[in-house]
């Protein structure tokens, strides 16, 4: 029990840059210029290891939020990005290509942060042959297929899976229906020339940050207010999914 939660302590804070920030999940004071270069520099890593022409995600969370607004002025302590179902075996196989591995954080529900040495990698098949899955982190893995604890960079990042029926789009393969026309974004954020990245919308960020009860989450959805692109019947519709 005790090598346990001493593995469960490890895989919480996977790199010192991300311990420090989970610490401090509601410090809204303004990030650091090595902090954002880092952030860029995690967005440009994404896009490389999911080329556009292989496969489409959306950054969500925090960071997509931000880029919407003009620019990063709170701290991030992590990167989210989704996908819909059907390019999750594109996903797994370019992210294996990278050295990632994908983990289920729903194995321990109490648990803000699973603890991945005790779990083994879920192949895609693994993972769409669950009725439903909330979230998944992708982590970095060294030669032994372990956790990798010296790449600072982007030692993991969250990925959502989301289930397309053309009619609506069902958050985290079917707890939710969202207005299709509400999920999708036309909003694409130039992270340099060579590099773009799809944001999520503005609705569905309000959609998850309704349901924050952290510092963070008020102050984003003050933002998403305050936005001239969300409009009043985007609200509406989003708090009628809400059932508010």
């Amino acid at each position: 029990m005790q090598i346990f939660f001493q593995k469960y302590r490890l895989a919480r804070t996977p790199a010192n840059r991300y311990r420090q920030i989970l610490q401090r999940v509601d410090d809204l004071t303004p990030p650091t210029q090595d902090e954002i270069e880092t952030y860029f520099a995690q967005l440009r890593f994404i896009a490389s290891m999911l080329p556009r022409e292989r496969c489409r995600f959306q950054l969500e969370g925090g960071m997509s939020l931000a880029l919407h607004c003009g620019g990063f002025t709170r701290r991030h302590g992590d990167v989210d990005i989704s996908i819909l179902e059907d390019a999750l075996p594109t996903v797994a196989e370019l992210l294996e290509e990278s050295g990632y591995g994908l983990f289920s954080r729903n194995a321990f529900h109490a648990f803000e942060y699973a603890p991945w040495d005790v779990l083994e990698p879920l192949t895609a098949k693994q993972i769409l042959g669950r009725r439903r899955v909330k979230r998944l982190t992708a982590v970095k893995l060294d030669r032994q297929a372990a956790v990798d604890r010296n790449d600072s960079l982007l030692p993991r990042f969250d990925l959502h899976i989301h289930r397309d029926d053309g009619q609506v789009v069902w958050l985290e393969r079917g707890s939710v229906a969202f207005p299709r026309d509400l999920f999708f974004s036309s909003q694409v954020f130039n992270v340099d020339e060579r590099c773009q990245i799809n944001l999520a919308s503005l609705a569905l960020t309000f959609y998850y940050k309704v349901k924050g009860k952290r510092l963070r989450h008020r102050r984003d959805l003050d933002l998403i207010e305050k936005h001239e692109q969300f409009t009043v019947e985007s609200r509406e519709r989003t708090l009628q999914v809400l059932g508010c």
